[in-house]
């Protein structure tokens, strides 16, 4: 499996492994009741095709933390999820940077 499906009482997400950030990231596809909306503005949700061996979200993810205690100690990950590969745009901080690369089981 390359994702992990959650679905709890805030609503419906997956994770996958990014081994550019060497840690998961969460796609959020749904919301349950009540859970939608955040200081008044509608949190984003993701397409997804369904395809757990082989998915497809849309648009493109982007993640972004802190790893440091400077305003400039912050990692990006810019990337699209199609077919089962990770396809990483330049925007992104780490070293798959621009480049293509199969999900891996979590």
């Amino acid at each position: 499996m390359k994702l992990k499906k959650i679905d709890d009482v805030i609503g419906e997400a997956y994770i996958f492994w990014c081994p550019g950030c060497h840690m998961s990231h969460t796609v959020p596809v749904a919301y349950k009741e009540g859970f939608a909306e955040h200081r008044g503005k509608k949190k984003p949700v993701w397409r997804f095709n369904g395809d757990e061996g082989y998915p497809t979200f849309s648009p493109e993810i982007r993640t972004s933390w802190m790893y440091g205690t400077k305003h400039t100690d912050v990692q990006h990950c810019h990337v699209i999820i199609r077919d089962g590969e990770l396809i990483y745009l330049v925007g992104s901080t780490h070293e798959l940077s621009g480049k293509r690369f199969p999900m891996r089981h979590i």
